[in-house]
């Protein structure tokens, strides 16, 4: 192994644990977001004691593991998706920091961070059927800075377009569902989502994150109807669009 490819995969393994623990935080805004429990100053502490969560016992995936899913108090079961979360995160970051040798380190850095708004975003809807403006934003946020520092893989005109064209798309989607069915077929959380996802993605990938979800989501969505026979039952619909975009990233 040269130095090169031992700095290389030093930072990989670097991204990896970074990646957890931003995936660790991805869990907090999961748990708090929709309780409106502040982030900042209410420390961590287990859902079912109240008891806090000392620092050896927060460590991000190890904790998980060493705990075997339970608060070391009152023994309550950690639920398996706030590990899953770290997990997921902390694997694209380590991917995104592998393709940096293809596309560049900014690539990198905004591809990862837009998918940890974009799985946190996932969850929450699949937990409660909402998706919190303030990740939209922050997406938005990610996307603007990188039209005037992400100039290889996706120039700013094209991130331009991609915004363009989910706010088309999705936005009139929405109003025409609004318009001839009087109700709304695509939430208006998942409509703000894509426009901000829009200008990260840039038009291609855009395009193609937006087949994807709507492909898979079909396809899912329509068998489990036909198995349950529900009808009129509304179905999040952030979780495939947040792995179209993480696909397309």
């Amino acid at each position: 192994m040269t130095v090169e490819e031992f700095y290389f995969l030093a930072f990989c393994v670097t991204a990896f644990i970074l990646g957890a623990c931003f995936g660790s935080f991805s869990g907090v805004l999961i748990a708090r977001l929709p309780e409106g429990e502040n982030i900042a100053t209410v420390p961590s502490h287990c859902d079912s004691c109240g008891k806090p969560i000392k620092a050896y016992d927060n460590i991000p995936l190890v904790s998980y593991v060493v705990l075997g899913g339970k608060c070391r108090h009152c023994k309550a079961k950690i639920p398996f998706s706030a590990f899953l979360v770290e997990l997921l995160n902390a694997v694209l970051w380590c991917a995104f920091a592998y393709l940096s040798k293809y596309f560049g380190y900014t690539y990198s850095i905004v591809s990862a961070l837009a998918a940890t708004a974009l799985l946190t975003a996932a969850f929450i809807d699949f937990r409660h059927g909402y998706i919190p403006d303030s990740i939209s934003v922050f997406l938005a946020v990610i996307g603007a800075i990188a039209c005037f520092f992400e100039k290889t893989y996706v120039v700013w005109s094209e991130r331009l377009l991609g915004l363009g064209f989910t706010l088309v798309f999705f936005g009139g989607f929405y109003l025409a569902a609004r318009f001839l069915f009087k109700k709304e077929a695509l939430g208006l959380g998942d409509v703000k989502l894509m426009i901000a996802a829009g200008l990260v993605l840039g038009i291609k990938s855009a395009f193609f994150a937006t087949l994807v979800a709507s492909v898979v989501a079909s396809v899912v969505l329509g068998i489990r109807a036909a198995k349950k026979n529900e009808k009129g039952v509304e179905y999040p619909f952030a979780p495939f669009l947040a792995a179209g975009c993480i696909i397309a990233l």
